[in-house]
């Protein structure tokens, strides 16, 4: 996702400051999910994970990937290849970035898998119709349940067939209001 070039990509790179979702530009928040399944399946590792942020408009972006054998590229190559695209300046930032979610270049040896895209992007924005639990959704149980006593909640969501796909007017339009509101 490159927002005015990368500088504003990494720029919008919150997610290994334990910010609540990955990306944040403006009022639009981005929470990235990656997924080897034939379906767009994935683990929400909690409560807040789909909620979004106070005036904020939240949108899920489904990656799914394939085994690519010879083809594809590995993690190691992927975050070499981000650095040639970028400017020198924002070098430095990318690589703390990755530091900070727990990535190292010394363990690229580690990383020998290549994959490759199965199919676009998709991006679903988080509103009625999204499946997710959040606080409220769990705080409107009955008292039986004890919703309250709640507190980790790790999940799977199949979102095939919702949102748009990167390329399409609808994605890149979103895109666009990020970049200008930000």
């Amino acid at each position: 996702m490159l927002l005015n070039g990368t500088s504003s990509a990494v720029a919008s790179w919150v997610g290994p400051d334990r910010q609540a979702h990955d990306f944040r530009v403006g009022a639009r928040e981005f929470e990235v999910k990656t997924t080897s399944s034939s379906k767009r399946v994935h683990t929400i590792n909690g409560i807040g994970q789909l909620q979004p942020s106070a005036n904020c408009t939240l949108y899920l972006i489904s990656i799914q990937l394939t085994d690519a054998g010879t083809g594809g590229r590995s993690l190691p190559e992927l975050a070499d290849t981000l650095k040639t695209v970028m400017p020198a300046a924002d070098v430095e930032r990318y690589n703390d970035r990755l530091k900070a979610s727990g990535y190292s270049a010394s363990h690229a040896v580690h990383y020998p898998r290549r994959r490759r895209l199965r199919s676009d992007m998709a991006m679903i924005q988080v509103e009625d119709g999204t499946p997710r639990i959040t606080a409220a959704c769990l705080a409107a149980l009955p008292p039986s349940f004890a919703s309250e006593r709640i507190v980790t909640v790790t999940y799977d969501v199949d979102v095939s067939g919702l949102g748009v796909t990167d390329g399409s007017e609808q994605f890149l339009a979103i895109i666009s209001r990020a970049v200008d509101a930000a």
